[in-house]
């Protein structure tokens, strides 16, 4: 005769699926929360030397602006007009790159073309 080997209730099998995938779902769940307490951990870390960075940034940007106007009042300019040189020249090299970054941020977005496309899309 053959041998058939025990057979386990369907209801069994099911209840030890299920154990196993909430289980699953149950370690799943934790290494998600470990891995965004590590991630935003990594992004406080981040944003604190950005903003180290920035200030830093600033304070030597302002000592150089100082220090261009202290360069015209060596070459004999008024302090006052030495001051104010500078900070035209600052404000006119500041909006010549915020201009730059404008276009290329509507550039390299394409949102205008996307839609257009759509438009004409819709319309055949």
């Amino acid at each position: 005769m053959l041998d058939t080997p025990p057979s386990t209730p369907t209801r069994k099998l099911f209840d030890d699926f299920v154990e196993e995938l909430l289980g699953l779902a149950s370690l799943e769940a934790r290494l998600f929360r470990a891995e965004l307490r590590e991630t935003s951990s990594k992004l406080v870390s981040a944003v604190g030397l950005t903003v180290g960075g920035v200030i830093l940034a600033l304070g030597g940007l302002f000592t150089l602006l100082a220090a261009a106007a202290l360069f015209l009042v060596r070459l004999r300019v008024p302090p006052d007009l030495a001051c104010f040189i500078v900070a035209v020249l600052a404000f006119v090299i500041g909006g010549a790159l915020l201009l730059a970054a404008r276009h290329v941020v509507s550039g390299k977005l394409g949102v205008p073309r996307s839609l257009r496309q759509l438009s004409m899309l819709r319309l055949k």
